[in-house]
């Protein structure tokens, strides 16, 4: 690059990517080339205060729930845990035997897979 006057502009814009992060500054909205050199994803262009702006860690103060909340939650998802398959168990074996039995207790335990943790 040179070194001229066009060189010494502040930076209005940037060019970033909303999938893995990378940015590029520059001086005008428009992009030569749209496409993310990291990922191929699109860009998007803002100006340099937006995205400073946004970019700003927010000082949120955590929410805790109390602990009985918590607790019955966990016991209802417990006993959920334990129940739905049963009954659904049950209810196969009485419409079809065992195999039925079976396919309930698979989609008793397809039904409880929002309650494992993530962690």
């Amino acid at each position: 690059m040179g070194s001229g006057p066009a060189d010494d502009l502040p930076v209005a814009h940037i060019h970033h990517c909303y999938f893995c992060g990378y940015g590029r500054a520059s001086d005008t909205a428009t992009m030569l080339s749209p496409s993310c050199p990291i990922c191929g994803c699109a860009l998007a262009s803002c100006r340099e205060d937006e995205w400073r702006s946004s970019h700003e860690p927010a000082e949120a103060a955590p929410v805790e729930p109390s602990r009985g909340l918590l607790l019955t939650i966990r016991v209802v998802g417990w006993l959920l845990a334990a129940a739905v398959p049963a009954a659904l168990m049950r209810a196969g074996y009485e419409a079809g035997g065992l195999a039925m039995a079976m396919g309930g207790l698979g989609l008793g335990g397809f039904f409880l897979v929002p309650l494992v943790p993530n962690e």
